[in-house]
């Protein structure tokens, strides 16, 4: 008898989610991507249910609720390997690894360096570092005009990673121009949205980091 009525629990439950959504397959060529998720059918802008992606060989999965990551999410590398974890409704980093970059957190738009050892974790990529390099080597494009020149060097870039988990504010520091300051530009304003934030104390903040896109001839 419990069997029966778990059962007639659960088909309401999916049919109402199946009414309220539908599917959405989206393929992107630069870089190769697939994304399937659900959105809300009265407000297709909205993600609302499952969502996996792949891209470059690596994978993730989780949930959407409005638009908002919530609940688990676990990213893969090429081999299927768990390479993080995170609840993003506990605000809790179940694995990750070190992302290499160096940050401040930012009060009163001035940075205040802070120690690994007074933060809950710095600000970093989603997927991590090592999707970060794919997206930079599947991506760049190296400028005819610093080919030509033989220009080659370090593109230094800083930006802010707002507590929502969004880059703005991208600028290039340092680099040896010829076009390769702007081409790093580039690249580094396509992943605006696929960041988490530096958290102090439980409490997510605004912080600014500084990143390097390296340009050698092979």
């Amino acid at each position: 008898m419990n069997k029966f009525f778990i059962a007639a629990f659960l088909i309401p439950s999916a049919l109402s989610f199946a009414q309220e959504t539908k599917k959405v397959v989206t393929r992107v060529s630069e870089p190769p991507t697939k994304t399937v998720y659900y959105v809300l059918r009265d407000q297709p802008d909205i993600k609302h249910g499952p969502c996996t992606r792949t891209y470059l060989g690596l994978s993730e999965k989780g949930l959407y609720e409005h638009n908002a990551r919530v609940g688990v999410w676990e990213f893969y590398d090429e081999r299927g390997r768990l390479v993080q974890k995170i609840d993003f409704t506990k605000h809790e980093i179940i694995l990750s690894q070190p992302f290499v970059a160096k940050f401040w957190l930012l009060e009163n738009g001035e940075g205040k360096e802070r120690l690994l050892s007074e933060i809950d974790n710095e600000p970093f990529m989603l997927g991590g570092f090592e999707r970060y390099a794919r997206f930079i080597t599947h991506t760049l494009r190296y400028p005819a005009e610093a080919r030509k020149a033989g220009i080659m060097g370090n593109v230094v870039l800083s930006a802010t990673i707002t507590k929502e988990g969004v880059m703005i504010d991208e600028k290039v520091e340092k680099g040896p121009g010829h076009g390769l300051n702007e081409e790093a530009l580039r690249i580094i304003q396509s992943l605006q949205e696929e960041w988490y934030p530096l958290r102090i104390d439980g409490e997510p903040k605004d912080a600014k980091i500084l990143l390097s896109i390296g340009f050698k001839f092979v």
